[in-house]
């Protein structure tokens, strides 16, 4: 058993001491070194091995940011997360830029696990692959889980929790509001009436849809794209979701299915906007290049970047925790050689699915009523079945225009 080494700094109160007494003694294969000096820390990741580090500086958000850059500096492949306290930024964010995910301090143990185990796969992941290591140490700017979200999820999880009690969460950001307003009345769901009101949006929308939403407007809104149509690729995640939500709901997808889905199709060009705002001068040129074939751009992402936008995208939502089926179908949604002979999830199959009936109905080389042999070979279902899909999705996009 390889034993897979862990940093915790922390320079004030006890909280990762406490954590690290709980964690360790569940988790044989990990060792954890605490830390209680940032110098220190940063020279000891000089001269051994970790494979994440976890940071907590109290109130002093500032030195964390600083702390977390040094780190990314001298170890870019090594996930780094922090501790905050209860205070956050105006938009409800917890701001700090240079960490993979930031944690309430209230956060469970057993969540702080499960990014550690998630960071390590990520870790793993750079190990053998120097161009994915290099593209790490070029990313200053990676969204993580704004503040809202976990309060909408706290609230959720609690006895009270309903969509009077998430409304007057969401209320607090008036762009969120407006946001999940415009989604209610956008023609992808069957709200029967105009919505106005931020709880009956909530109402119709459902509170999983509210949380994915939260979740993916804080991405839009915090990566600064100059020069991209942000709203046009909101736009297209929107309609990846509710075309797979839709081909999940036609194969008798359960609830569950049905909102990971969702999850999956908002969220799966994430990686495409990290390297947008992160590496514009090498992939501005790319997305010129491929005019339009996605095949072309795939293949020069993996030749530059060890890893294409859409497993860097994985990477990223697993370094958020999220369930392993978001990650997954993220990280498949252009990938049909994984899903050959039919055995992919429905979740799989409904995002790969969508991307691909978006791509074609875009197209001016695509013909209406054409058979898509490829799509039949990924997915593993017959010509009718498939046809079924497309035109269910066909009329959900008429009914969004």
């Amino acid at each position: 058993m390889s034993v897979r080494h862990i940093l915790f700094v922390e320079t004030e109160g006890d909280t990762l001491q406490t954590l690290m007494r709980g964690i360790a003694t569940s988790h044989d294969d990990w060792h954890i070194v605490r830390i209680a000096e940032a110098d220190a820390a940063l020279e000891l990741l000089s001269q051994r091995v970790f494979s994440v580090v976890m940071a907590s500086f109290g109130k002093k958000q500032g030195d964390c940011e600083q702390f977390l850059r040094n780190v990314q500096g001298i170890a870019p492949a090594v996930p780094r997360f922090a501790l905050l306290p209860g205070a956050a930024g105006a938009d409800g964010a917890m701001e700090l830029e240079s960490t993979c995910q930031c944690f309430p301090v209230h956060c469970p143990p057993n969540e702080i696990a499960v990014a550690i185990g998630r960071g390590i796969e990520v870790w793993l992941q750079c190990q053998d692959n120097a161009r994915l290591t290099d593209l790490f140490s070029n990313l200053r700017n990676i969204p993580t889980p704004p503040r809202l979200y976990f309060e909408i999820r706290d609230e959720l999880n609690s006895p009270s929790g309903d969509a009077k009690s998430v409304a007057a969460i969401v209320c607090r950001d008036p762009a969120l509001s407006a946001k999940i307003l415009k989604v209610a009345n956008s023609g992808f769901y069957a709200v029967p009436r105009s919505v106005t009101d931020i709880r009956e949006a909530i109402t119709f929308l459902g509170t999983d849809t509210v949380v994915t939403l939260v979740l993916a407007s804080h991405v839009f809104t915090r990566m600064p794209v100059p020069g991209v149509n942000l709203d046009a690729l909101w736009k297209h995640s929107l309609t990846v979701s509710a075309m797979a939500q839709q081909i999940a709901t036609q194969e008798g997808g359960d609830r569950l299915t049905v909102n990971t889905v969702g999850v999956a199709g908002l969220l799966h060009d994430i990686g495409e906007l990290i390297l947008l705002t992160n590496v514009p001068d090498i992939y501005y040129p790319m997305i010129r290049r491929y005019a339009g074939d996605e095949s072309v751009l795939l293949a020069m992402e993996v030749e530059h970047f060890g890893v294409t936008h859409a497993q860097l995208g994985s990477y990223v939502l697993s370094l958020w925790s999220l369930p392993d089926s978001v990650v997954e179908a993220v990280a498949l949604h252009h990938d049909g050689s994984r899903h050959a002979a039919g055995t992919a999830s429905l979740i799989n199959k409904a995002v790969f699915a969508a991307e691909r009936f978006l791509q074609q109905e875009s197209s001016d080389c695509y013909e209406a009523g054409a058979h898509d042999e490829v799509l039949e070979c990924c997915l593993g279902s017959t010509r009718e079945k498939i046809q079924d899909w497309r035109e269910a999705c066909v009329q959900l996009l008429a009914k969004s225009i």
